[in-house]
């Protein structure tokens, strides 16, 4: 009896891996044009946060302190699109955010210079049977 439970229980997992590599084989890819890139301008005291990507996304945009991994600032969340929220710039794949130094709470972060941007987007993978999400990051060093 147990052995037919697990017959069963191996067929199902089976055919969930098989619809996830097909998915994931089918899926659009999305690529870094130019991959996030943090920068300070001297003039206006401003840290700079730029990225590429070759086809609209939802993006998420945040500065991390590297010596914990801890979220400093969460800079931008949206769609890339005509309806992208501010900060991200409507209709561009190119996307320039600013970072004034401080945290979450307003707060001057005193080693921003060791601070690294981190910039996820999401690829929807779709089949008619089930919907995946994976999510892909990269961290400006």
């Amino acid at each position: 009896m147990h052995a037919k439970i697990g017959n069963q229980a191996m067929k199902y997992i089976f055919f969930l891996f098989a619809l996830l590599v097909q998915g994931t084989l089918s899926a659009e890819r999305i690529k870094w044009i130019h991959k996030p890139e943090l920068s300070f301008d001297e003039q206006s005291k401003t840290w700079h946060v730029k990225f590429e990507l070759d086809s609209l996304s939802d993006v998420e945009v945040a500065m991390i302190d590297p010596a914990d991994s801890t979220i400093v600032r969460r800079l931008a969340a949206g769609v890339l699109g005509p309806n992208a929220p501010l900060p991200l710039k409507p209709n561009a794949l190119v996307q320039r955010i600013e970072w004034n130094g401080k945290d979450d709470y307003g707060n001057s972060v005193r080693n921003a210079s060791e601070m690294v941007a981190r910039v996820l987007f999401l690829v929807v993978v779709a089949t008619p049977e089930i919907k995946l999400k994976k999510l892909m990051a990269t961290l400006s060093l």
